[in-house]
């Protein structure tokens, strides 16, 4: 086989412009959603069970697939540069057998005790509304046995840069959301929701295999071994799963701590990070994606002086591009929120309320996307322990002042809390990286040799 050839800084941000066009497209799509459900449900409290119930579900496969990732796409180059076209498809057959009943297995689980679940994510909820919230659960809970399958082949397809499916395919489900909420009545508009929800999701899954199929892998695993390759993958899922929990675990704890502020606040801290979050998962899901590749095989080749260069480099187009977004949302927060969301059932004192929520959130913008490009450099170095402590250090600070800036500012204050957070955590990913860029290559060399994975 052709070792992959080493791609110019230029071409990364070529491919990052690519992914950034198509995920505007795939976001636009989101942001209608947001829109008509505002103008369905306002701030409901049959929406709160939802929002409950989706970001449960899409908690566990973003843990899945966040973490399949950062330890496939290393070893997957790794294998495709020094070895045989044999071998990368036994690692992948492999990696698919295994990701597949492990994430069914989960999802089986997590429909069985459903229940426990929500005592984390919504422990305010009771009566109707935990019963509605638990059924919702379980008719989504089938999106976690999909989430292993499908983070298999999108992490084959980002390795070999085959970025623009899994970007565009993300427009499906607010798609078919959207078309759901249009027909259905008022008595209908949940389930429709719900059964769009997971239909979209289901087609996700089926567009990105389809890609994949072209591309001359099998959507079926030819084999369900454990070969030293696959062992080294596993291995090195469990902390990096440990890693990418305690980071997501995050927005849990914000939800399920608005649960316990009026009815409502779950729909309004949803609200107000709408707009936050897209331009965050703009920038970080293209950006981080264009360069975690390339990330990896510099630190495999030692190449420090270029791996900082090209770190340093994402992170300076990653602030140019999120800084001025983040000073219009600071300064125009009202307006904004007054043209997306203000009609149907959601009321001027709704705006208010999320208009604030919003100018908290928005200061995290430039600093989540730098932590996020360092901890893939982190990923790309074997600071998996690393991450893993600055995970800890970011979850105990959340809780921390989000119980201070409630108490201050209500709701607002958890959106002020997650942003200085978000500086937190990206200072000590920094610290993080500049150790492990510091030490000898011989000594990460070594590390190496117990743990195939971190190089």
């Amino acid at each position: 086989m052709i070792p992959t050839r080493r791609k110019p800084t230029g071409t990364i941000f070529g491919s990052t412009v690519l992914i950034i066009a198509l995920l505007i497209a795939a976001k636009s799509v989101a942001l209608l959603k947001n829109m008509v459900v505002a103008y369905r449900f306002g701030t409901s409290g049959e929406l709160d069970a939802f929002v409950a119930a989706w970001v449960a579900c899409a908690f566990f496969c973003y843990v899945i697939s966040a973490s399949f990732e950062r330890s496939f796409i290393p070893a997957y180059l790794k294998v495709k540069l020094s070895l045989s076209e044999p071998a990368v498809r036994r690692l992948y057959s492999e990696s698919l057998a295994w990701m597949a009943v492990g994430s069914g297995a989960l999802a089986l689980l997590v429909a069985w005790k459903v229940r426990a679940a929500l005592a984390v994510f919504a422990p305010g909820f009771e009566g109707k509304q935990l019963d509605l919230t638990i059924s919702l659960m379980v008719w989504l809970s089938p999106t976690l046995a999909m989430a292993g399958v499908r983070s298999v082949w999108t992490s084959v397809l980002n390795a070999e840069e085959r970025f623009s499916v899994p970007a565009l395919s993300l427009a499906i489900t607010p798609l078919l959301t959207v078309m759901a909420l249009l027909v259905a009545g008022n008595g209908t508009k949940l389930m429709a929701m719900t059964i769009a929800t997971l239909a979209g999701y289901a087609v996700e899954t089926a567009f990105a295999g389809a890609t994949l199929r072209r591309k001359g892998f099998m959507l079926l695993p030819s084999s369900a071994g454990f070969s030293p390759d696959t062992r080294r993958v596993f291995s090195q899922l469990a902390p990096m799963m440990g890693g990418v929990l305690i980071f997501c675990a995050s927005p849990v704890i914000d939800q399920s701590m608005a649960s316990l502020l009026p009815v409502g606040s779950v729909s309004a801290l949803n609200y107000g990070g709408t707009l936050v979050g897209a331009l965050v998962a703009l920038v970080d899901s293209s950006l981080g994606t264009a360069i975690f590749p390339r990330l990896a095989r510099l630190a495999g080749e030692n190449d420090r002086p270029e791996l900082k260069r090209t770190t340093l480099a994402s992170i300076g187009v990653a602030a140019a591009a999120t800084v001025p977004f983040m000073l219009v949302i600071l300064f125009f927060s009202p307006l904004i929120i007054r043209l997306m969301f203000q009609r149907g059932l959601f009321s001027a004192a709704d705006m208010a309320l999320v208009s604030r929520v919003q100018i908290y959130w928005c200061l995290e913008i430039p600093f989540y996307v730098a932590a996020s490009i360092l901890t893939r450099l982190l990923s790309s170095l074997g600071g998996n322990f690393e991450t893993m402590v600055i995970a800890a250090v970011s979850f105990a600070a959340n809780v921390a002042l989000n119980f201070l800036f409630m108490r201050w500012l209500g709701l607002p204050g958890i959106a002020l809390s997650t942003s200085v957070v978000s500086v937190i955590t990206m200072i000590c990913c920094a610290y993080g990286a500049r150790v492990l860029l510091s030490r000898e290559p011989e000594t990460r060399k070594s590390a190496a040799e117990t743990a195939p994975l971190n190089f």
